[in-house]
C-alpha cells in the first residue's frame, strides 16, 4: 500500500477519497464474521511513496541488499477505519462508516468487477480482507526513517482535489 503525491496518476488514498470519502454514501466497514461487532479487522502498513524511491536508490548502491527481498513497510500499523477517517479529516469531510458483510460484497464483486463502474473488484477485496502488514525493518536498515500515514503526509489530496474541482467547473 503505497501512498503519496500520485502527481496525476491514481494511488490508493487519492482511489479511496474518490471512491468511498466523496460519495455521499456511508464508507464500509467490511466483516468476515456474523456479527457486525467485528467490522474493521483489516490492518495495513501504508508506506510513502519517496520513502520506497529511496529504498530502492540506496539498495542499488548496497551490494549487502543484492539478491534479498526488502520489506518496505509504513511507519505504523493502522486499521482501515483509520485510514478511511484520516482521509475524511485531511479533506475536512464528515464521513459516517457502516460494517458491511465481506460475503456479500465478495459476492457482488465476482458478478459486477468486469463492469468498470464498480468500485473494487474480487481480488482487490480479498487482497483488502488479508490485510497487508510488515515491518519498518528493512527501511530503517537503509538509513529511511518511515514518514507516517498521517494529515501531514496526505496534504496532496488537498491539492488534487482543489485541481479536480476546477476542472469539473471549467467542464460544465
Amino acid at each position: 500500500m503505497i501512498f503519496g503525491d500520485p502527481r496525476g496518476r491514481m494511488e490508493f488514498a487519492t482511489q479511496l477519497l474518490q471512491d468511498i470519502i466523496e460519495p455521499p454514501i456511508p464508507a464500509p466497514l467490511f466483516y468476515t464474521g456474523m456479527l457486525p461487532g467485528d467490522a474493521d479487522p483489516i490492518r495495513l502498513t501504508p508506506v510513502h511513496i519517496d520513502d520506497v524511491a529511496q529504498a530502492f536508490a540506496r539498495a542499488l548502491r548496497d551490494p549487502a541488499t543484492y539478491g534479498k527481498k526488502l520489506c518496505l513497510g509504513g511507519a505504523a500499523e493502522v486499521t482501515w477505519r483509520e485510514i478511511l477517517s484520516t482521509i475524511a479529516d485531511v479533506v475536512g469531510k464528515s464521513k459516517h462508516k457502516l460494517p458491511v458483510p465481506a460475503f456479500g460484497v465478495s459476492t457482488a464483486a465476482r458478478l459486477l468487477d468486469r463492469f468498470e463502474s464498480f468500485p473494487i473488484t474480487h481480488d482487490q477485496l480479498q487482497m483488502l480482507l488479508e490485510g497487508n502488514t510488515c515491518p519498518t525493518d528493512d527501511l530503517i536498515s537503509l538509513g529511511i526513517t518511515p514518514k507516517a500515514f498521517g494529515a501531514h503526509e496526505l496534504t496532496y489530496l488537498l491539492k488534487n482535489r482543489k485541481l479536480d474541482a476546477g476542472l469539473h467547473e471549467r467542464a460544465a
